[in-house]
């Protein structure tokens, strides 16, 4: 059940999020493309939140925030530095990701509850020391939000998840 791939004249189209996706696809197991899409995607949204995708609507889960979690860690977002045009965000500078994760004033207050939040869990899995985290950089902290830490396990992943997620969902209504 491979997708066909259209060929592609740009470099552009060559790396969109489409065609790489589909040669995720077409590099799965066929044991794996046998399930269809809806098996396939509730067993995802399984394997990444724990808990089936009806349950997920369910449970309160902002697919939307999930969404951009997604496209932020792909790089697939109108965020990313390498997108045609910025726009200008609703406290007047421009819309990248280390803007909306790190820097916006409109999103201060829930932007230090997910940080505190995350260094709860960072310091309870003993990941970080105090100091340690305190010194951490900007590239650092964007990239433990996207894509979490390696040392910690899967209920502190899921937890870190649903923080960004959350975080997310207030950020997104200034986007």
């Amino acid at each position: 059940m491979n997708v066909q791939l259209p060929s592609c004249r740009t470099a552009l189209f060559h790396s969109s999020l489409f065609l790489q996706t589909s040669r995720l696809w077409n590099s799965l197991p066929t044991s794996v493309q046998s399930l269809g899409p809806n098996l396939f995607y509730s067993k995802v949204a399984v394997l990444i939140c724990g808990k089936s995708h009806q349950v997920l609507h369910l449970c309160g889960v902002n697919l939307r925030a999930m969404s951009w979690l997604c496209m932020l860690r792909l790089s697939h977002s109108p965020l990313n530095p390498d997108y045609k045009y910025y726009r200008l965000c609703s406290c007047g500078l421009y819309q990248t990701e280390t803007h909306i994760l790190l820097e916006c004033d409109l999103t201060r207050a829930k932007r230090q509850v997910m940080f505190n939040s995350i260094r709860n869990i960072l310091l309870k899995e003993q990941v970080f020391s105090l100091s340690q985290l305190n010194r951490l950089i900007q590239a650092a902290w964007k990239r433990i939000l996207l894509f979490g830490h390696a040392e910690l396990n899967r209920p502190s992943i899921l937890q870190l998840y649903d923080t960004v997620c959350d975080f997310l969902s207030t950020a997104l209504t200034y986007l």
